[in-house]
């Protein structure tokens, strides 16, 4: 994915794969699945093919054979989950609900736990529709998170989580902003937002 699309991962800025093989590694020297899920997913796919050729380049092993190996981001769901296209993980992500006769939810609740299970059932909600993640992100949150979302979707799919938002709470995100906040605060987003849906 790329700046002037509607995917929802953007190239990391500042990036240094040296510097993420640093992270990766003490990571997998403690099973610190959060710092692991926390790079890999917020790294564009030649991002991460990037990182795996410096960590292969480092340590004379394999990237995924030492992620699979540690039994951590459990190997094949981390690696699937962060190197496929969206439209290929819906995919795979209905077949393997076809298969097992469960939704995700329900298999990630049964094969993981803690901040892992946590981590993948919010990647894979942000697979399967991320507007409608970013729009529950948006109700009853705190003020930074609500400008972060704002600021960030509003050059790129900020129309589609607008959408999502008045499905959700039968509100439009225009009139909820002028619920929750005044003054020059205010006007900063309802400019963002642009109009009433």
């Amino acid at each position: 994915m790329c700046w002037g699309t509607l995917g929802t991962v953007r190239p990391f800025p500042n990036f240094h794969a040296e510097r993420d093989v640093v992270e990766i590694q003490a990571a997998l020297d403690s099973k610190d699945v959060v710092t692991l899920v926390r790079i890999l997913t917020n790294r564009t796919n030649a991002q991460r093919q990037a990182i795996a050729d410096a960590f292969e380049e480092l340590t004379q092993k394999a990237l995924s054979a030492s992620l699979s190996g540690e039994k951590v981001e459990t190997g094949p769901w981390i690696t699937i989950l962060t190197s496929r296209d969206s439209n290929h993980l819906n995919e795979v992500l209905e077949g393997l609900e076809l298969q097992r006769g469960h939704v995700v939810d329900q298999v990630l609740e049964k094969r993981f736990k803690g901040d892992l299970q946590m981590g993948l059932k919010v990647l894979v909600q942000c697979i399967r529709n991320p507007d409608l993640y970013l729009a529950r992100r948006l109700v009853n949150t705190k003020t930074p998170i609500l400008q972060g979302v704002m600021v960030s979707h509003a050059e790129e799919d900020l129309l589609c989580i607008r959408a999502a938002y008045l499905k959700l709470t039968g509100t439009s995100l225009y009139t909820a902003l002028q619920k929750q906040y005044k003054g020059y605060h205010l006007q900063a987003l309802l400019a963002l937002c642009r109009s009433e849906d």
